[in-house]
């Protein structure tokens, strides 16, 4: 596959992996409809996405034959040919050679909305019920992107074992996720001996600290230490604590939670606003089903968010006058949880390069959404966005 270096030059590696995986969990719902998202899609693999795909195609020893297609285009609308032409691609200070340049529009001629459109919508069809992680949908899906890598050709790196001489197997890797369900959160907190705070997840009004990734650990008493921005932990002792963080940009915030964890703390408190208000939105997240790797280690405990008031009231006076080491305050989590494991595979296809043996290219793109939460009467998340876009603009690269 064509690819930049250091210099903003083209090389050529020695294979391409298109990679269907599984990705994150969450709830990302949009308004668009799925034309609008087809749209977007055809318009965006016209531009930079194409010309990296044709220039894989001109970089490597397919192991099928990927023709241009003959077809002219629709007759509503530009092009794909046109609309690369005016795109500026450049490199830092290098423009794209112009013999690759010719490669690409010929093969951006090949993606058209009309198969956009019959790929997203089966991938994105209520059939498939959201494509929820390690349910039929899901698989059906892994099998559906199997299959057409199968009919081009390209050559499996899975793990599956074959069965028959056309079985999809071996273009999947099956693996095994950590399902967690939890159904309640608790935390209570003293200082000096005297309760301050109270909580309980699901629970009613407003919330003064809310669990937004991590685990929640149960833990008595455990000391509460005042870390400041994390600049100063020489000596601090954040075994099985609660480290209270300031971090000094909003963009430091998972990187020192990540740190403090790793340092032995129990969980992170962080005193992101004045009060608990701008984080009531996460609540629900507290006690949602949440999917991770398998691992024999202890689950590392949770990053929390908090007000300043709420701080302060375990400091027992001003936030900005706190000092680095442990408080007079203790606290308690627990959480009431169920864990199994759910089963489930990545697809992974090869085609093989020319050059740079040693060197692989992976496209990927996640395969599986977050199903159907049986509430209303579309209750179904289709994921055309996310990220069945992105699934079919890689089975079209």
């Amino acid at each position: 596959m064509a690819e930049a270096d250091g210099g903003g030059r083209w090389r050529r590696s020695g294979g391409i992996a298109p990679a269907a995986s599984l990705g994150c969990r969450g709830r990302y719902v949009t308004g668009r409809p799925l034309r609008h998202t087809l749209t977007h899609l055809s318009m965006t693999l016209a531009r930079p996405l194409v010309l990296t795909a044709a220039l894989a195609v001109a970089g490597c020893s397919a192991s099928a034959p990927m023709a241009p297609a003959t077809d002219a285009p629709p007759a509503d609308g530009p092009a794909p040919t046109d609309i690369v032409q005016d795109v500026p691609l450049m490199f830092e200070d290098e423009i794209v050679p112009a013999d690759h340049l010719a490669t690409a529009r010929e093969y951006a001629a090949t993606i058209t909305p009309q198969e956009l459109a019959g790929l997203l919508y089966t991938y994105s069809d209520d059939f498939l019920r959201g494509r929820d992680t390690g349910e039929p949908g899901q698989r059906f899906a892994a099998t559906f992107l199997a299959g057409q890598y199968a009919a081009m050709g390209v050559a499996p790196r899975g793990r599956g074992i074959a069965d028959t001489t056309y079985a999809l197997e071996p273009y999947l890797q099956p693996f095994q996720l950590e399902r967690r369900a939890t159904s309640g959160v608790r935390f209570s907190a003293s200082v000096g001996g005297e309760q301050v705070l109270t909580v309980a997840l699901p629970g009613d009004g407003v919330v003064p600290m809310v669990p937004v990734f991590g685990t929640v650990p149960d833990v008595e008493d455990a000391p509460v230490v005042f870390v400041g921005d994390g600049s100063a932990l020489d000596g601090v002792d954040l075994a099985g604590a609660f480290a209270l963080a300031v971090p000094a940009t909003q963009g430091e915030v998972q990187s020192l939670a990540g740190t403090l964890l790793d340092a032995g703390a129990a969980s992170v408190l962080m005193p992101l606003a004045p009060t608990a208000d701008p984080f009531q939105r996460f609540v629900g997240g507290a006690t949602r089903e949440r999917l991770g790797m398998m691992s024999d280690d202890d689950p590392r405990g949770a990053l929390i968010l908090m007000g300043q008031d709420t701080a302060e009231a375990l400091l027992g006076g001003p936030l900005a006058e706190a000092t680095v080491g442990p408080t007079r305050a203790t606290m308690s989590s627990s959480a009431d949880a169920t864990v199994d494991a759910v089963d489930t595979e990545n697809v992974i296809a090869f085609v093989e390069g020319s050059d740079l043996a040693d060197e692989v290219v992976v496209i990927s793109a996640h395969l599986d959404h977050v199903g159907d939460d049986g509430e209303g009467e579309d209750a179904i998340y289709n994921g055309a966005d996310d990220d069945g876009s992105g699934t079919v603009a890689m089975l079209e690269i």
